[in-house]
């Protein structure tokens, strides 16, 4: 089954003109994502945003995530969820602003202290009514007992997972899996003591997913993997794959990160130890994800950045 849906323009117009009358105006498509098929459009005096996808749980998350939305963590209210044309699908207010991924340096480098500021609104939110590890559902309840259990789970090919069969993949792929069981065993060994505290994370954040507009972020989207655990796990998205991203490449964030929470008066325990468990939890997953797909241009490059760690 293809990950994303094939809707065109003129069924989206369909069915948004069934659904709410004649007042639609300005439907037009946007880039599409990995899971979903996206349209923008106005609708008395205001925009939004139409998704389609083959799942509903990941526009129930985005909606149970909007509930934590301040200042500095803005996310986009979902004024509805439901099912249409075979799809399931989700309305959203529409955000403007530019990607952070498509920052020049100079943009990137007013924004630093915005966007640590956003990975604490992270942290702080208020998970206290929800349960487990990992990531979790629309009933907010993670896979995992522990963040342990969460992190020694890499490794294992589930069955019910959306890349089901990664592992035959990287068995047959050119450099086959002792790297990658290399790795899970030093990940094995970091995590005998792992960090048990629960914190909500994004954990896409630099996949198009945070829009900046006047040096201030406008929109944190997509919470369809977010999860449990760790809060230090977003912050290692930007460290590890920072060589991928030439605007945040130069910028230190550990080291960012450490003078920022030191200034808030917060104190971090295991700090080092933590944020490299996390790295080497994304490089794995990374590698996963492109064994599943085949890309062995992309395994290859996250396995020598894993490496480099």
């Amino acid at each position: 089954m293809s990950l994303i849906p094939k809707i065109k323009i003129e069924q989206a117009t369909e069915f948004l003109t069934a659904h709410f009358g004649k007042d639609i105006t300005n439907v037009e498509v946007v880039g599409k994502g990995l899971w979903s098929q996206s349209f923008f459009f106005r609708r008395a005096n205001a925009d939004y945003v139409l998704r389609f996808g083959n799942e509903g749980e990941s526009y129930e998350k985005d909606r149970i995530a909007s509930k934590y939305s301040s200042n500095k963590l803005p996310i986009p209210t979902i004024t509805e969820t439901g099912t249409a044309l075979g799809l399931h699908f989700a309305i959203s207010e529409r955000a403007s602003g530019t990607m952070i991924d498509e920052l020049e340096q100079n943009e990137m480098d007013k924004m630093i202290s915005t966007i640590l500021e956003m990975l604490n609104a992270i942290r702080e939110a208020d998970i206290s009514t929800t349960t487990g590890y990992g990531h979790w559902n629309k009933n907010e309840t993670g896979q995992y007992s522990s963040w342990q259990k969460f992190l020694f789970a890499v490794g294992t090919d589930d069955p019910k997972s959306k890349i089901h069969g990664w592992r035959e993949s990287l068995e047959s792929s050119p450099q086959g899996t002792e790297l990658f069981d290399q790795i899970t065993h030093k990940l094995e060994i970091l995590a005998e003591k792992s960090y048990e505290a629960r914190h909500l994370i994004h954990t896409d954040l630099l996949h198009f997913n945070v829009l900046v507009e006047n040096n201030k972020i406008s929109a944190v989207i997509d919470w369809g993997n977010a999860m449990y655990g760790d809060f230090l796990y977003d912050l290692a998205n930007f460290t590890f794959w920072a060589p991928l991203h030439p605007a945040i490449e130069k910028i230190d964030w550990k080291a960012k990160a450490k003078q920022y929470f030191a200034q808030k008066g917060i104190e971090i325990q295991d700090f080092d130890k933590r944020l490299r468990l996390c790295e080497l939890h994304i490089g794995l997953a990374g590698m996963a994800w492109n064994a599943h797909n085949k890309n062995w241009k992309e395994l290859e490059a996250t396995s020598k950045r894993i490496m480099n760690l």
